[in-house]
């Protein structure tokens, strides 16, 4: 992909985490049989570590397209161990073997000089790892839906070159259609999945002069008189791992489906036909490595385009995580496609379409344009949004102007809405355990009811009053959900910059003489926001209100139908990870860090450590008179950074184990002490600090009182 507008790049050891569950291990025989002999091998291989371009010696392979050499694209290398494992010779040159006694073998020279093995007479121990060598590539698994996936069915792959290791005592590689250049490099041709077989020099030495290793020495030259012994002995290595290589393919073509395995949990939805920028159009996923203070890294990019067209000057940078090496899964958006889905959402909202807007800037209208707003025709004079830079963060500063002129009064207000890029709670679909009642809806169907309601308001089935209240009520529904932490932007200030300048006509100054209630419906309010607070109120004072009250429907209907959900949420759940528990990306951490700087969104994680300490609270005050947990937060342990987790994402991590929370220590509980998931009479699960006051954790602090930095994610 060359231009993708959101990417997710996850470091090699995340990945590698997250693939352990392929490889469990497994131990099995199977047949072996080569050239000139007939064996039996018994194999036990776990997952040792996941690479793509360095392996574990720092050697560097690279593969060779149109005869050029360059860094793998999509190499996804697998290492196996070998334990315990062994081939036993059965015959060789179908002449059965004679019992002898074992025989052992010490090794001579090199780093493992005087060590010694005792080997049976028919037996070949193995050792060193295995490597499955594969290809990324997106995979539709079903009819408009695509995954990231690992095909262990043969298919044609670039070549694999591996680059030499200078010490004469280094691990060499083996394995079939072996090209051993001069330099000392390796080239690996064929097709995929591939197998080297990797072995160090004292590994190598017990397998070829063990008793039944020397009798394929031995066979290896009379087939080809005059062969020199050192040659011998690596053609024996290449046609045992051959071997080797042709018992286990058959094992992966079993694993997934078809030998097909899916590295995204839940597949994406992809339309590359699609008009519109909301629509991810294509799905891809590159391997790269990169340089921190002397230290190569390598990371795993999954790639979305969702823009038409994304202009020059956007580009998103090779990797994020070079930029905070610290983190291990990061996801970077680009500043144009966030100002596409503003301007999206206007026109949505208003019934606009992409002529009213400048084709060559994110979001600008072309001109004045009429709207509805409130059952009232107001004219939305301009409408801007961009990101600029603060310091070390960043803000998305929406500004504009509204004016109508009407018999009774005219006006036009310019208004200044600004976001900042901070961590909060968004709402996530509820899990059979955590609904609180059974009428909760999905976000998704949340978002399938606005969509209608907007549909069917361009339709005319819908007067404005009635979307108005469908907004009203989805807003308040998505309050409802169960909340996770994530990224999304933060009004701030809390209140829109308003400059209003109204004036009342004659007919309007008669009007409002007949009193507050007329100059109530004299505005004509959005009934989506309560008019009681202009009653006694002058006529300047209600020009006012009506400017505020149109602002505030902007701010909502962007809060409900993007920002609600939290920037790039939907695709980052939907392509990584479609576990409820927990923050969306990676399955395990807390995003800790928001880098709006440079016309794009870069969010960085880090992972969830086995404990952390509770200092801090927000609540919720319920219907019923109950207050509610809504987040719980405190100062991570290596480097004080604040952090937070919603209550739902709390009680999840603390039932399933993977995390032990602690009250602060004080002068009075000491060592802090520990936070389980209770259960209350209405089968409500809730956070209670262990044989303490059960309201201690509402006595906390709040969030706020824990520093700005958890507001602003520097």
């Amino acid at each position: 992909m060359q231009r993708p507008d959101t990417i997710i790049e996850i470091h090699r050891e995340r990945v590698q985490d997250q693939t352990v569950e392929m490889f469990s291990g497994d131990k099995y025989t199977e047949s072996v049989d080569g050239t000139g002999y007939s064996a039996t091998a018994t194999l036990d291989l776990t997952l040792d570590r996941v690479w793509f371009i360095l392996d574990a010696q720092r050697r560097l392979w690279q593969e060779i397209v149109d005869n050029e050499t360059r860094d793998p694209l999509r190499h996804f290398a697998i290492d196996l161990a070998i334990f315990d494992s062994k081939i036993t010779i059965d015959s060789v040159s179908c002449i059965p073997l004679v019992s002898l006694p074992p025989a052992t073998i010490t090794i001579p020279d090199g780093p493992r000089a005087g060590e010694s093995r005792e080997i049976a007479y028919n037996e070949i121990p193995l050792f060193g790892r295995l490597t499955v060598h594969d290809q990324l590539e997106p995979k539709e698994v079903e009819r408009g839906k695509q995954s990231i996936a690992l095909d262990f069915t043969e298919q044609d792959a670039p070549v694999l070159l591996a680059a030499p290791l200078r010490d004469e005592y280094s691990p060499q590689l083996f394995g079939s259609h072996v090209d051993r250049r001069p330099d000392g490099s390796i080239a690996f041709t064929a097709q995929d999945p591939r197998i080297s077989w990797e072995l160090d020099y004292a590994e190598a030495h017990w397998i070829t002069h063990s008793i039944a290793g020397e009798l394929l020495v031995g066979a290896e030259k009379l087939q080809h008189l005059g062969l020199p012994d050192d040659e011998a002995r690596i053609r024996v290595l290449d046609s045992l791992a051959t071997q080797i290589a042709d018992a286990v393919r058959p094992k992966l073509a079993e694993m997934g489906v078809d030998g097909v395995m899916d590295l995204m949990p839940t597949p994406l939805e992809v339309d590359p036909q699609s008009k519109d920028d909301e629509t991810v159009k294509n799905l891809d996923a590159v391997v790269q490595r990169f340089d921190i203070g002397g230290t190569t890294h390598e990371s795993m990019v999954i790639q979305l385009q969702t823009l038409r067209e994304l202009p020059r000057g956007e580009e998103l940078p090779a990797s994020i995580l070079a930029e905070n090496p610290n983190e291990k899964t990061g996801l970077g958006v680009t500043g144009w496609s966030i100002l596409r889905q503003v301007r999206d959402t206007v026109k949505k909202t208003f019934d606009l379409d992409d002529s009213d807007f400048d084709a060559d800037v994110p979001c600008l209208l072309a001109g004045p344009k009429t709207i509805n707003i409130g059952g009232q025709e107001r004219c939305l004079e301009k409408l801007d949004a961009d990101v600029v830079p603060r310091s070390q963060d960043g803000r998305l500063v929406i500004d504009g102007t509204v004016s109508a002129d009407t018999t009774l009064y005219n006006f036009e207000a310019s208004f200044k809405v600004i976001y900042e890029m901070g961590l909060d709670d968004i709402p996530r679909d509820p899990s059979g355990h955590e609904t609180r009642r059974a009428d909760l809806e999905s976000v998704e169907s949340l978002e399938m009811a606005l969509r209608a309601a907007g549909d069917r308001k361009r339709a005319g089935a819908l007067s404005d009053q009635e979307y108005e209240a469908e907004v009203k009520r989805v807003h308040d529904r998505f309050d409802e959900l169960p909340k996770t932490v994530g990224v999304r932007p933060t009004q701030n200030p809390p209140e829109a910059q308003v400059n209003p300048e109204f004036h009342l006509t004659v007919a309007g100054k008669a009007a409002a003489a007949a009193g507050a209630a007329a100059l109530v419906g004299l505005l004509a309010l959005p009934v989506t926001w309560v008019a009681g607070g202009a009653a006694g109120v002058g006529a300047a004072g209600g020009g006012g209100l009506l400017a505020l009250a149109i602002v505030q429907y902007f701010t909502t209907v962007l809060t409900i139908d993007w920002f609600g959900v939290g920037i790039g949420s939907r695709q980052v759940k939907k392509s990584l990870n479609d576990r409820p528990e927990g923050t969306s990306l990676p399955p395990i951490g807390i995003p800790v860090e928001v880098d709006f700087n440079r016309q794009r969104l870069a969010v960085y994680f880090r992972p969830l450590p086995a404990k952390l300490w509770v200092g801090h609270a927000d609540t919720n005050e319920q219907d019923d008179d109950r207050t509610d947990i809504g987040l719980v937060g405190g100062r991570w342990p290596t480097d004080g950074h604040p952090w937070k987790l919603s209550n739902d994402d709390a009680m999840l991590y603390v039932d399933s184990g993977e995390l032990q929370l602690f009250m602060e220590p004080d002068s009075v509980s000491g060592d802090g002490a520990p936070i389980s998931v209770a259960t209350a009479p209405d089968g409500q699960h809730y956070l209670q600090v262990e044989n303490e006051d059960p309201a201690k954790l509402q006595r906390l602090p709040g969030l706020d009182r824990q520093g700005d930095e958890i507001h602003t994610g520097s």
